[in-house]
């Protein structure tokens, strides 16, 4: 599938190297991809119910033909910093690893959340917010959050909370 690029949008290659070209009218097209994508991956070095290190994982999900994952450990960013800090940049640079975090209200279950890259806020490592005061918080810093069991187990889902 391509599409055309409205004019406002930038004109770069920079940004997309791979996504952009141009067509026979030498407008800038934008080709449309599909990424199988883990949203919900716990570690073990973040996790105490991870069960296999991050690295592992990552060469487990592309031998299923994943192009990436969210790291949502359980209150905690540490999968996430060992990727950051012992693996991005020096293997598996085809793979997408994305920062969220499996929160845990006092109220509502568990939430997973995804900030906007370089939002670091040490709160969302502290278990135990109401799910009305998480959800102010997460927005004011333009991030995005959703039940991490919907239909879980009864002590993590939104449908079985006050």
């Amino acid at each position: 599938m391509v599409q055309t690029i409205d004019s406002a949008a930038p004109k770069t290659r920079r940004n997309h190297p791979k996504r952009f070209q141009k067509n026979r009218k030498n407008e800038m097209v934008f080709e449309a991809f599909c990424m199988k994508f883990d949203m919900h991956c716990h570690t073990k070095e973040g996790s105490m119910d991870g069960k296999v290190m991050i690295e592992e994982y990552i060469r487990t999900l592309k031998r299923k033909g994943f192009g990436g994952m969210l790291v949502s450990d359980h209150d905690s960013y540490d999968g996430y910093r060992e990727w950051k800090n012992a693996i991005k940049g020096r293997a598996h640079q085809d793979f997408v690893v994305l920062k969220g975090v499996e929160y845990d209200t006092c109220d509502c279950g568990h939430i997973l959340v995804i900030m906007p890259f370089g939002v670091k806020l040490k709160i969302l490592e502290l278990r135990g917010l109401p799910g009305s005061i998480l959800v102010k918080i997460v927005h004011a810093y333009g991030g995005i959050l959703g039940p991490a069991h919907p239909y879980g187990e009864k002590f993590m889902s939104m449908i079985s909370t006050n």
